[in-house]
């Protein structure tokens, strides 16, 4: 309710705060007019000096509560973005990906829901640190931003996993984009004059009426481990035959649905 209040009080350009202003004003002065009828009668001869005092003596105060008002629903408003952004790499966090995927998913139809994980990333924390691996998230995230369209939602699922939402979307189109993804990424930490190569594994599933968004994360990750059992930097749809569990040779360890990612 508090939040509700502050947010319709908060003034949203000048000429809100101008049409608000005018709006106590004459609240203030009618809850004043009122009193003084009370104690006095007649309000003739006082009206307009009542109109001027109030006008002077509470203009000061109402635009003083205005810029308090607004500066609360400001924090408000940079408080709850911070709570839905991953710090480090700046995409929305994994709460506020699947609440704005699922959105997407109650609304359109014809999208596809993308998993996708940095190949072999925890040979790069061993080796190079944990600075450079927080350089390779950061490149990986500007990677996704720039092959995406203006509608695509992306996020950070946690770790070196990213998720990404297309609404309204061909398999073709899906096919594409996701094989863009999977393309190099050249890193060069600060400070290191070694470059890194980086790559992705994805796998995706079509939205379908009959499947929850739970569902389909469920087999995108699947998918993603079939790309990753058949030798990384690929991207997968999901077939039937993908079986829930799936045992990947190498640094990933025999995982049960669903994942968390280690490579």
């Amino acid at each position: 309710m508090i939040k509700k209040l502050i947010r319709l009080t908060a003034i949203k350009g000048w000429k809100d705060g101008l049409a608000k202003w005018a709006l106590f004003y004459l609240l203030i002065l009618g809850f004043d007019l009122v009193i003084e009828y009370t104690l006095v009668g007649d309000l003739d001869k006082r009206f307009w000096r009542l109109a001027a005092v109030v006008l002077f003596v509470s203009t000061p105060f109402v635009w003083l509560a205005f810029a308090l008002v607004t500066h609360l629903d400001n924090l408000q408003f940079q408080l709850a973005k911070l709570a839905a952004t991953d710090m480090l790499t700046g995409l929305p966090n994994r709460r506020a990906f699947f609440e704005k995927a699922q959105q997407a998913h109650l609304n359109g139809q014809n999208g596809v829901l993308l998993v996708l994980d940095a190949d072999h990333f925890k040979q790069i924390n061993d080796t190079y640190g944990h600075a450079t691996g927080d350089s390779c998230l950061c490149a990986i995230a500007d990677h996704l931003r720039g092959r995406l369209r203006a509608d695509d939602i992306v996020g950070r699922l946690g770790g070196e996993e990213f998720g990404i939402f297309l609404p309204n979307v061909s398999m073709e189109e899906a096919t594409e984009i996701a094989e863009q993804m999977t393309q190099r990424i050249s890193v060069k930490p600060d400070g290191d004059s070694e470059q890194l190569n980086l790559t992705m594994s994805i796998g995706g599933e079509r939205q379908r009426t009959d499947l929850e968004l739970d569902q389909l994360y469920r087999r995108a990750d699947l998918a993603l481990y079939a790309a990753k059992k058949a030798g990384r930097a690929r991207f997968f749809w999901w077939r039937p035959d993908i079986a829930p569990t799936t045992e990947i040779t190498g640094d990933i360890e025999h995982t049960l649905m669903p994942p968390r990612k280690t490579a």
